[in-house]
């Protein structure tokens, strides 16, 4: 038995020695010594893609499945990349040596090992330990970056910036908001390979607008294919569900395409309370609003191709539709009307109001990129068709205690929207630090509206022909531009841009024009980037643009919420024009301050007034020029070797109005003042191999402040997001109370009235996630016979 037991030890001690042979090992170096958590790849011509990352010393270790020879890619934030073919045949040990990289897209610090790389016109990041996402989505990963902040329930938003826009592969996308939120969700945070943020979108970028773009580059290099299958379901008022399933390929073709399934409930509760100044009357609203979504599935799709020839390929496609009809949304109302006589008070109005909304709305997106290199420059050609139907039902219902006649109302639109957008770039290097950017995009837009009425007589409905009508908007902007780009200095680097934009609208009403627009605005920017040394870089960026009204802003259809309420637009609304300048300083690549200006001329509000017949009207107008200056600061600090993480936020801002005389009476010009704080903590106590459990707590407090005639209370919010992964599962526990104090209040003094409005949002909520990521395969068949120039290619050599 012993000698058996003899012979079984020594045959499986050479397995065990042939298997530890196939190893490779090393450190990854600058000239000051290990780089810590730099992202190490190795991959073959097969089903091979193996990544790790550096531990805190620099140092790695691969287990290698078969001998062969492999391709080794070695990334670190603010180096160039490094690249090694190399053959194993047994335990392997390299030394990597990174060099700092110098190049125009970013002054790079060396001194330091920086996770913000600046450029003139925003900054490139980075994780610095990338196993700690393990199990995030890339919506949480993103939130852990600094200057950008988590948003319940929404995209993570650039601090200092009024609206931030998401690019995906760092072109732009035509994915709505709510399906790139669904995508970013389901794909996890491994799927990324880094995040640039522009600060001070140039002359290149159509965005208008306060605005700040994310660029979003998903990993390549590996032949693979994986399935993440996600479920959730998410406890408000009432209860949401929803699920996905994710597939991501890499080989010849990178592609990611997800299917969503899901329902969304919210609650709303409002008042309003609408007082003559001299007492004679008064009225009292009080609503309570159920909306539901109801079901919504979409099916999104990104696929990209690079040849070794330079030539790149990308399509994105997309396509959504969602319904309630099984469960309508539903507005309660109850509606008291009171006049003041020398004999008291008398009640001229009481009843209740329920509306319910049956609506339905499918949309499409087709967007095509195209790249080809052309001399020393390079062209790029993006086209994108989109189309998008929705159908709403109302019924309104007013039911009069007082013994008057009960009213009974239908409304239904049908609104369609067609639009096809191009844009041509061309890019060339002028010298090795001085590049040149000329182009043209620009977009066509068709818009149709119908809206008919009817009210209930006896028997049945009768159309109502005064509010019927059909509202048909066209629209189209062309756009040329120019830009510069040069490094100075190491230290220097500039960025100055023009684009003249020309805009045509015109309005139908029941096939007869109603209106006419051409808008012809030149729009410069200028972005400085200095940097003093490796611990202070300061970036001067200022940016003009105009926000162009929106269809729906500009649709005079009219929606009543109550007998004598309703909404209606402006078809003359005249578009903003608005120039913002920002200073930011970092420092320690920890620490952002800034300071903006901003000035927005012609700015549209909607304001409660009153009409001919007395009833009280909603419209959207040219109301006012708009002053804001601004300071904020950003603070994020890693510690317990990059397994904690705190972030800290501060803003203060003065805002000031300047109606025009018609309104004068309604919005003050007094200066007002409003400041926001958070703080977030990270943390990752267990991070070992196959398990990561990482928790993230955060805090803030907003100030109260007004903007228009709209005052906002002091809000605060607290939130635990909870991730555990093991093996292939993820289980997510996400608590937060955004809205325990959410109120909305408008104070209006107009004429002989002072108007009140309190609304409380429900965005309270207990989340459950779970993911279940299905194992890597050899992506295709013929991806296994890659040749070494697509494989190069394919690692970005």
């Amino acid at each position: 038995m012993k000698k058996t037991l003899l012979l079984l030890v020594f045959a499986v001690l050479p397995l065990r020695n042939l298997w530890a042979q196939w190893q490779l090992s090393g450190c990854v170096q600058d000239e000051e010594g290990g780089l810590p958590y730099a992202t190490v790849q190795l991959t073959d011509s097969a089903a091979v893609n193996l990544s790790t990352a550096a531990d805190e010393r620099g140092c790695f270790q691969l287990q290698v499945p078969q001998p062969g020879v492999y391709h080794l890619s070695v990334s670190y934030v603010g180096y160039e990349d490094y690249y090694q073919k190399i053959e194993i045949s047994g335990a392997l040990r390299v030394e990597v040596r990174m060099k700092a990289g110098m190049q125009l897209e970013g002054v790079e610090i060396t001194a330091s090992k920086p996770l913000i790389t600046p450029t003139a016109d925003g900054m490139n990041m980075s994780w610095a330990n990338t196993e700690a996402l393990k199990g995030l989505t890339t919506q949480q990963a993103l939130a852990r970056l600094p200057m950008l902040r988590r948003k319940a329930d929404g995209l993570p938003e650039v601090v200092g910036k009024g609206r931030t826009v998401y690019y995906l592969n760092g072109r732009r996308s035509f994915l709505s908001e709510e399906q790139i939120k669904a995508l970013l969700e389901s794909l996890p945070a491994e799927e990324i390979e880094r995040v640039e943020l522009v600060l001070n979108p140039g002359a290149e970028y159509d965005e208008q607008g306060d605005v700040a773009i994310v660029k979003i580059y998903l990993r390549k290099g590996g032949l693979y294919s994986r399935y993440y299958l996600n479920a959730w379901t998410m406890q408000r008022t009432f209860n949401s569900q929803g699920g996905d399933i994710t597939w991501a390929k890499q080989g010849k073709w990178n592609s990611t395409l997800m299917f969503y399934a899901g329902n969304d409930i919210q609650y709303h509760i409002g008042k309003d309370n609408i007082m003559e100044q001299d007492g004679s009357a008064a009225s009292y609203n009080d609503t309570r609003w159920i909306n539901r979504r109801g079901l919504g599935t979409s099916l999104t799709w990104i696929a990209s191709h690079s040849k070794p020839s330079g030539q790149v390929w990308e399509v994105q496609a997309s396509g959504n539709y969602r319904t309630n009809r099984g469960a309508p949304s539903r507005e309660l109302n109850n509606f008291r009307q009171e006049v003041y006589t020398g004999n008291g008070v008398q009640t001229v109005a009481l009843g209740k109001q329920d509306n319910s909304k049956l609506e339905r709305e499918g949309a499409g997106t087709l967007g095509v990129f195209y790249e080809q290199p052309v001399g020393e420059g390079k062209l790029t050609l993006n086209t994108a068709f989109s189309y998008y139907k929705s159908e709403n039902e109302g019924i309104m219902n007013y039911e009069d205690y007082l013994g008057n006649d009960d009213e009974r109302r239908r409304q239904y639109v049908v609104q369609t929207i067609r639009s096809i957008y191009n844009k041509v770039d061309y890019q060339r290097p002028l010298s090795e630090k001085s590049v040149l950017m000329a182009g043209v995009y620009g977009a066509y837009a068709v818009n149709g509206n119908d809206t008919r009425w009817w009210q209930w007589a006896q028997s049945g409905y009768v159309p109502e022909p005064e509010n019927t009508f059909v509202y048909d908007y066209r629209e189209y902007y062309v756009t040329p531009y120019i830009g510069w780009q040069k490094q100075w200095s190491e230290r220097w680097q500039s960025k100055v841009g023009l684009r003249v934009e020309s805009t045509f609208n015109e309005g139908f009403l029941d096939g007869m024009r109603k209106f006419e627009n051409t808008y012809f605005n030149p729009l410069p920017d200028v972005s400085v980037l200095f940097v003093q040394n490796e611990n202070h870089i300061w970036q001067l960026q200022s940016r003009g643009s105009v926000q162009r009204p929106a269809f729906w802003e500009l649709n005079p259809y009219r929606f009543y919420s109550a007998p004598n309420y309703y909404i209606e637009n402006n078809p003359f609304l005249q578009p903003s024009y608005s120039i913002s300048n920002t200073l930011s300083h970092v420092i320690r690549q920890k620490i952002v301050l800034g300071l903006l200006w901003k000035y927005e001329g012609r700015k549209s509000a909607q304001m409660l007034l009153e009409d001919e017949q007395g009833n009280n009207a909603f419209k959207r107008l040219n109301a006012a020029d708009y002053h804001m200056w601004a300071i904020f600061g950003d603070y994020t600090e890693s510690f317990w070797q990059g397994r904690g993480q705190l972030k800290l936020y501060a803003a203060g801002a003065f805002f000031q109005y300047l109606p025009y005389s018609a309104y004068k009476s309604i919005i003050s010009d007094a200066l007002n003042f409003t400041w926001n704080t958070s703080g977030t903590l990270t943390l990752v106590p267990v991070q070992k191999e196959g398990k990561v459990l990482s928790v993230d707590m955060g805090a803030g407090l907003r100030g109260p402040f007004n903007q228009m005639n709209i005052q906002i209370s002091p809000l605060f919010y607290f939130y635990v997001d909870v991730n555990y992964r093991f093996g292939d599962w993820t289980l997510s526990l996400t608590s937060d109370d955004l809205g325990r104090n959410y109120i909305y209040r408008l104070e209006t003094n107009m004429y002989s009235r002072i108007t009140e409005q309190t609304m409380y949002q429900d965005a309270r909520y207990v989340q459950l996630r779970v993911r279940y990521t299905f194992g890597s395969r050899i992506a295709n068949s013929q991806d296994s016979r890659l040749d070494r120039g697509d494989i190069e290619q394919r690692m970005g050599k």
